[in-house]
Formats: C-alpha cells, sequence, structure tokens
C-alpha cells in the first residue's frame, strides 16, 4: 500500500451485496449527471417492460380457456369475439413491450456513450489536477491505467445491467403473485435451487478480480509495448533497433499469459454452471410434467395450467436475469472502485500565495538541495548548488540518471526538496501560487505530444488566454 496520504483507499465494504449497492449507487450517480432525463426515462421504461408480464401472462390463460370452452359452445360467434378481443389485447402489450425494447435499445447505447465520454473528461480533468507525486506514484500508474484500458467495456457492461434491474424485479414480482396464488413452496424451491449457481458465479468472479489486480503490471508493458510500434513518431527508432518483431513476440506471450489464463477461468465458470442448472432444469421439469396432469383430471383449467407453466418458467428466467445483473455489476465491483478511488483523489500540491514578478530581476539559485523520489532509499540529488543569473543561457550536461530531468522538475515546483532550497527571483519556490508560477515557464519535456490541430491552434495552446489574440499567435 502506497504510504502517499493522498493514494488512501476509499472505505468499501467487502459485503457482497453493499458492493452491489456501491456500484449501483455510482453508475446512477454518473448517468444522472450526465443526463437526468435519459438515465429515468431507461429506468421508467424497464419498469413498465417488466410490469407488462402479468397480463401477457394473464390473457394468455384467457386465449387458451376462451378456446377451450369455445370448441363446445353452442354460441361460436360469441366464443369467437371473446378470442378476438384477447388476442387483441394480447397483441396490444406485445406492441408496447416491442416499442419499449427498440427505445432502450436507444437510450442504453446514448447513456453508454455520454457516460464514456463523460469519464473521459472527468479523469482527464481529475488528472489535471493531481500533483506530480501522486501521478507518478506506482500505485497509482497501476489502477489509473486499469480504469483507462477498461472505461469502454466496463461502462456498457455496467448500463446494461443496471437499466435491467427494474424489468427484472417487476418481472419476478408478475409472477411472484401468480405463483404464491397457486403454492408459495414452488417459489421457495425455485429460489434455493438457483444458489449454486450464484455462489459458483460469486467465486469465479472474484477469481477474475484477484486476476486482473495481479496482472497489473503486465497490462502495462502491453500497453506500453502497444503504444511504442503504433505510434507514428516512433517509426525511425524501431527500423534502426530492428527490435519490432521481439516487441511482438513479447506481446503474444503476454496474450497467451493473461488471455489465455482468462480464457481457461471462463471455460471452467461456464462446464460448472452447467452442472449447477441441472437440479432446476429437473424440478421445472417434473413441476410442469404434475402441473399439465391436474389440468387433465379437471382441477385446474388448461389456460390456467399455462399460464402457471409461463409463470415459473419466467420466474426463474428473472431470477436467473436478477441473479446475472447484480453478479456483472458485482464483476465491475472494482473497475468501479478504482475509477471512484481516482476520481476521489485530491492534490497534494503545497504552494504559496506569491505572484511571481515579470520579468524577473534575479536569477534562479539552488542552495544545498537534497532530494530523492518518495520511497526511495537513494538520493537523486546530493547537496546541490548553484544559482543561474537571468542573462545567462546554460547547458546542464550528465550521464543518465544523473538527474538532470530531477532538476528541472524540482524547478517546476512538481517536487520539493526535502533538505535544502531553490530561490527563484529571490524567493523560495514554495512561497508562489503554482499556477501563477508555472505562467512563466516555457518547458519541452522528453515526452512531448503533438497537437493534432491548426497551426493557430497549437500555437494558441502555448498560452490559451491569448488564444484568440492574432497578433500574440503571429508573433509568437
Amino acid at each position: 500500500m502506497s504510504k502517499n496520504p493522498a493514494l488512501k483507499l476509499p472505505k468499501v465494504s467487502l459485503s457482497y451485496f453493499r458492493q452491489v449497492f456501491f456500484v449501483f449507487k455510482e453508475v446512477i450517480r454518473i448517468a444522472w449527471k450526465v443526463n437526468p432525463r435519459l438515465i429515468a426515462s431507461d429506468l421508467i421504461l424497464n419498469s413498465l417492460w417488466g410490469l407488462t408480464s402479468l397480463p401477457t401472462l394473464y390473457l394468455g390463460k384467457l386465449v387458451i380457456d376462451a378456446v377451450i370452452h369455445g370448441i363446445s359452445a353452442q354460441d361460436k360467434t360469441t366464443a369467437i369475439g371473446n378470442i378476438a378481443f384477447y388476442l387483441f389485447l394480447t397483441a396490444l402489450v406485445g406492441l408496447v413491450r416491442r416499442i419499449i425494447t427498440r427505445t432502450l435499445s436507444v437510450i442504453e447505447s446514448n447513456i453508454s456513450s455520454r457516460m464514456t465520454a463523460k469519464v473521459d473528461v472527468l479523469l482527464g480533468e481529475k488528472m489535471s489536477q493531481l500533483d506530480i507525486p501522486t501521478i507518478e506514484d506506482p500505485e497509482f500508474k497501476n489502477r489509473f491505467d486499469k480504469v483507462e484500458r477498461q472505461s469502454g467495456q466496463r461502462l456498457w457492461n455496467l448500463i446494461n445491467p443496471i437499466s435491467d434491474v427494474p424489468s427484472a424485479i417487476f418481472g419476478i414480482a408478475s409472477s411472484l403473485i401468480l405463483l404464491l396464488s397457486f403454492n408459495p413452496i414452488v417459489l421457495l424451491i425455485i429460489v434455493v435451487l438457483s444458489l449454486p449457481n450464484i455462489l459458483v458465479n460469486a467465486r469465479y468472479i472474484r477469481s477474475e478480480f484477484e486476476f486482473e489486480t495481479k496482472k497489473s503490471s503486465q497490462y502495462r508493458l502491453w500497453n506500453w509495448m502497444s503504444y511504442y510500434l503504433t505510434k507514428t513518431r516512433n517509426y525511425f527508432e524501431p527500423r534502426i533497433l530492428g527490435n519490432s518483431q521481439f516487441m511482438i513476440k513479447k506481446i503474444l506471450l503476454l496474450e497467451e499469459e493473461i488471455i489465455g489464463e482468462k480464457e481457461r477461468m471462463r471455460a471452467r465458470r461456464v462446464k460448472l454452471r452447467s452442472v449447477t442448472d441441472l437440479p432446476s432444469w429437473l424440478f421445472l421439469l417434473l413441476f410442469n410434467i404434475w402441473l399439465f396432469s391436474i389440468a387433465i383430471f379437471g382441477k385446474i383449467t388448461l389456460g390456467t395450467a399455462q399460464m402457471l407453466y409461463n409463470a415459473t418458467t419466467n420466474f426463474q428466467l428473472y431470477i436467473e436475469q436478477l441473479i446475472g445483473d447484480f453478479l456483472n455489476i458485482y464483476e465491475n465491483y472494482l473497475y468501479m472502485v478504482d475509477l471512484v478511488w481516482v476520481l476521489g483523489l485530491n492534490s497534494k500540491e503545497v504552494e504559496g500565495k506569491l505572484i511571481p514578478e515579470r520579468p524577473l530581476k534575479k536569477g534562479v539559485e539552488f542552495k544545498n538541495v537534497w532530494f530523492r523520489y518518495p520511497k526511495m532509499r537513494n538520493w537523486t540529488l546530493k547537496d546541490v548548488s548553484f544559482s543561474i543569473e537571468t542573462d545567462e543561457n546554460i547547458a546542464i550536461v550528465g550521464e543518465n540518471g544523473a538527474g538532470k530531468t530531477t532538476l528541472i522538475k524540482l524547478l517546476c515546483g512538481f517536487y520539493f526538496p526535502e533538505r535544502g532550497e531553490i530561490l527563484v527571483n529571490g524567493r523560495n519556490i514554495k512561497d508562489y501560487n503554482l499556477k501563477e508560477y508555472w505562467r512563466i515557464l516555457a518547458v519541452l519535456f522528453q515526452n512531448f505530444e503533438e497537437y493534432p490541430f491548426t497551426a493557430r491552434e497549437s500555437v494558441g495552446y502555448g498560452n490559451v488566454a491569448q488564444i484568440d489574440n492574432t497578433n500574440e499567435v503571429t508573433q509568437a
């Protein structure tokens, strides 16, 4: 665990149901911020879809009973009229359900797209606010890389189960009303027979959690090599060094190590789930045989038997859907913990209130500066002292790892020395307001980026306050 106070984990319960509730709450919260109308429409329509299960089941019973009654009825016209009326209502409910389904498909796709874009913006804002020691902390890098890598897939996987929960709950309620009126014991047996499936899924989902966490460093290596091989500005180096095939082989090895193991875990999960499905399958078979047997003896109507058969089947399907939704939500628990953790981090930058004077009257002075990176034992800089006057142009030359980049990071105020002090214009760098201080700096870092914008915009981003000032941009 990192000792950086900014990297403190959120207090999240290990309870299964609290984890599910935590993810549900956080996704709804983010989605509500994105577009409250969309998420409200989604939840309402899903609830309506689930509520239509009861009239669908009951109308099916009425149609069958009307047909059976019509066979022996003297007044065939009335019987056919009743059947036609029930069929019309059935078709009407079916049409409503189809319209709801199509509408939900569009709404959920829109929510997922907007949430993905929203999270990208939130992560971008957070990265611009966090202090450099936090961003360069290995724990932060591992967890942020996981969030960044999984955002698109995870958010899409979260929207569907969360929006399905209301339809599953109301679907269960619809079947529950019918089954309770017939035999409550049937409900108890179905629920009990669903438990092995829950336990199997929970076990394998936790295993996948642990696997993803354990492979964080390999994922980072994979992402870096993919970036190196596909980034267009890197096309010179691989040709000179001839290292492309070597890295491709390493990627293939990582692919087998990570994806291959995940495939084997999922295959084991499918096999075990198939075994745990057998008891409920056998129960439903025997129950339905008994149900239609008592219909033959006239204990219940054929329509009632068919309605209860469908209600039992639907109840189990909705229970499995709800379990599947909860397990999918639970499966995304670690992602949401990481996302909430990242978004909840606060910058630990220590900054003063002093506005730097422009132009500087005095230069830069390092006075007996000692510095080492967090959690490192060895000093990167030991008792370094030098000064640079305002009219001097200097070059700092040294071997790799000598501390040249570290000097720049310290001068930029990204880190502060453990001992000694850095003076800019005669004042300790800690006295300055960092955002104002950064305005007087112009730094070209080793890992710079090229903007995909117009020449005007690319130059203007060097001073966004003057980006619309044509004279300033042209002069720059």
